[in-house]
């Protein structure tokens, strides 16, 4: 990690979705675990934003299982009416034959969803820039861990997902990570799980919302 990147001593973060604490300490790592549908990423998208629900941080999204110019778009759609647009970076895993551009974000291409060494690489680099740009703190979202069990050996997918939640607390950053429980066997879903500080149960009933959570006493 450069030593560029320097620790804030600011506060926590705070989420435009009710979570079991008011407020999540800076440098920690969450993991949502429930359904893969529009729903959960709604919900993902939310916690982006503060609990006065403005945007107060920028972000990095990285995406394995939707296109990043819909993410930007559900991005902005859930966001309309705030008045702050602080940077949104977007890191593609979704192999597109033709480049794009969206508005008002930074978006890049890796390999695909097994491609961990390039992923890892441009996170760093997008929050390295951002703070760079003088933004203490990102937020930073990876959506879903599931594809990359497809491609990526489970010890090495171990190792990314270690690496980056170590960049999250190095930096002050927050992470938030998302898995469909049912996608994968208890060994693997406890191993991945063992990672993070919080985890958060949510399902697409009654309104979607957290429905059980694990490390927020």
């Amino acid at each position: 990690m450069s030593s560029q990147i320097q620790r804030s001593a600011i506060n926590g973060y705070t989420f435009g979705r009710e979570l079991p604490v008011d407020e999540v300490e800076k440098g920690k790592s969450i993991l949502v675990k429930g359904p893969s549908d529009p729903e959960r990423r709604d919900f993902v998208i939310d916690l982006l934003k503060s609990d006065n629900g403005m945007l107060a941080d920028p972000s990095v999204v990285v995406t394995t299982n939707e296109v990043g110019k819909n993410v930007a778009q559900r991005y902005h759609s859930r966001l309309e009416g705030t008045d702050i647009h602080p940077p949104l970076g977007i890191i593609d895993c979704m192999p597109s034959p033709t480049p794009y551009s969206v508005r008002e974000a930074s978006v890049v291409q890796v390999g695909g969803p097994g491609d961990l060494t390039g992923v890892g690489v441009e996170v760093t680099k997008m929050i390295e820039s951002m703070n760079n740009r003088g933004y203490e703190r990102v937020r930073l979202v990876l959506d879903s861990i599931c594809p990359m069990t497809m491609y990526a050996d489970i010890e090495v997918l171990f190792r990314f997902l270690q690496t980056m939640v170590g960049c999250i607390q190095a930096t002050d950053s927050v992470g938030v990570f998302t898995i469909d429980p049912d996608s994968h066997d208890e060994q693997t879903l406890s191993m991945i799980t063992y990672l993070f500080d919080y985890v958060l149960d949510v399902d697409g009933y009654s309104g979607f919302g957290v429905v059980g959570s694990t490390g927020f006493d």
